[in-house]
């Protein structure tokens, strides 16, 4: 399960090796078809790509590989699920998503490789992924497999993002190895982002300069506040409406929005323009604001120019301001910082599918650790069962051997 490519791109970047093939679902065939059509019709390399659940799919018939790298759907272990109990849309070890998990980690194990590496939420690596990593095991040990999780952040491997995620390493070993921790430079938002030297769409650079350019809040902001662009990117972390409320400004925001014509009346109708909209999110933010609550916050986000960041999600890639140029970011841009090569497709991309996607300098770093694996070039614990933090630098040796360490 590729996604649109960020995991196998970054597997080819490590082992400068092209990938024998390509296994998808029905289920994820649109973003799988991303990244075939980047690999097979821009690139022409005519990668062999298989639906899994095709009733003609024949797994026996697949050529031996070393590494298999799987990116099955998280929503089972994220944090951005907010749903309760069981089900396809629950969250938590017993979501049925997580059967991608299952399955995917199943049917490469069949294949005998020397690793399967997979890629998930960091809810993988806490409580909430306890059943989940125990299920992982399981299937690894019932294949004679050891187990790896290694929790990381995409700003500890060159990206100016800070996207922490979980991935787990399926050893052909007894024991499992001991990850070498990594922290690559990074040069900050500004400066990566000076560095893209790809062509940006001119219908896209429009529309994203005209979103800012026609955003209430940003109107209030500069205009009736005062703040210049460099201003509000070096002077806040937050967003502008968490901004505002921090100097108390909302009900006067509110008020400059009556006064330029917005209707409360019209607010929860179909009648309402772009200004009663804007209306109607500041009057929800202030009563969340003064009950003590948190809000789902889809208003302008800058960002300093030295700082990482925040994870590209659906609902907040389309809200993060350039760092030096009065607009948000485009799609092109969206996908450099995750790391995608200038010549991915971006054209029929939607901005919510980058971020459903593995940065390809985090994943190319998590495959160096299975080449040194396979070159015999890692040290093994004496168990079969670790998890380590890339972030925090520890480990934790969980041991589940049958007999003695020592």
């Amino acid at each position: 399960m590729p996604l649109i490519g960020g995991f196998p791109i970054g597997c080819e970047k490590a082992t400068r090796t092209l990938p024998s093939y390509i296994l998808g679902y029905n289920i994820s065939s649109y973003n799988d078809g991303l990244y075939v059509r980047y690999m097979n019709e821009n690139r022409k390399l005519n990668i062999p790509y298989h639906i899994v659940d095709d009733p003609e799919f024949d797994a026996t018939a697949l050529p031996y590989v070393d590494i298999i790298n799987v990116t099955p759907f998280c929503s089972g272990l994220s944090t951005l699920n907010s749903s309760v109990g069981k089900g396809s849309k629950s969250r938590g070890a017993d979501a049925e998503q997580n059967k991608w998990i299952y399955d995917s980690l199943a049917l490469s194990l069949k294949l005998k490789p020397k690793v399967v590496i997979g890629e998930n939420a960091p809810g993988l690596f806490t409580s909430i992924g306890d059943d989940v990593r125990t299920k992982i095991y399981e299937i690894a040990k019932s294949h004679g497999y050891s187990v790896s999780f290694v929790k990381t952040t995409t700003s500890l491997h060159g990206l100016p993002q800070r996207r922490d995620r979980t991935f787990y390493f399926v050893w052909n070993s007894k024991t499992a190895p001991i990850f070498d921790y990594i922290e690559r430079e990074n040069i900050g938002y500004a400066n990566y982002l000076s560095k893209f030297s790809g062509e940006l769409d001119k219908e896209d650079l429009a529309y994203r300069t005209e979103f800012v350019e026609n955003d209430w809040l940003f109107r209030y902001v500069t205009g009736e506040l005062g703040k210049t662009y460099k201003e509000l990117q070096e002077e806040t972390e937050v967003s502008l409406m968490e901004y505002i409320n921090t100097l108390e400004k909302v009900d006067e925001y509110i008020k400059f929005l009556t006064k330029s014509g917005a209707r409360e009346d019209l607010i929860k109708t179909k009648e309402k323009r772009p200004i009663d909209n804007a209306l109607r999110k500041a009057i929800h933010y202030k009563n969340k604001f003064s009950k003590g609550l948190g809000v789902w916050d889809s208003t302008l986000k800058p960002v300093h120019p030295d700082a990482n960041i925040s994870a590209l999600i659906n609902k907040n890639a389309h809200l993060f301001l350039h760092p030096t140029e009065v607009r948000t970011l485009t799609l092109r841009e969206q996908a450099y910082l995750m790391g995608l090569p200038t010549d991915f497709y971006v054209d029929d991309l939607k901005s919510q599918t980058i971020g459903q996607n593995v940065p390809v300098n985090t994943a190319a770093d998590m495959i160096q650790h299975c080449i040194d694996f396979i070159n015999g070039n890692v040290t093994l614990s004496n168990t079969d069962y670790v998890m380590q933090s890339n972030i925090t630098r520890q480990m934790q040796k969980v041991n589940k051997l049958e007999e003695p360490l020592f």
